[in-house]
């Protein structure tokens, strides 16, 4: 199928950001809380702040359409 020439291989072939993909699993618990999810996401190289921003602004939208 095809919509407006992009075909459904080009959508899902098509990346999630790095960004994106930490805060869905912040989300769902991969990193704790608090505290500990700071120590575990710098740990591992993120920006916490960053992170938090889109797991908050994923929430919301989450929150919005269930």
């Amino acid at each position: 199928m095809r919509l407006n020439n992009v075909s459904r291989e080009t959508i899902t072939a098509i990346e999630i950001p790095t960004i994106v993909s930490v805060a869905l699993l912040v989300i769902g618990g991969k990193y704790g809380n608090g505290q500990e999810r700071v120590d575990a996401l710098t740990a591992e190289g993120y920006d916490y702040n960053r992170v938090q921003k889109c797991v908050n602004e994923l929430m919301k939208v989450i929150n919005t359409y269930g």
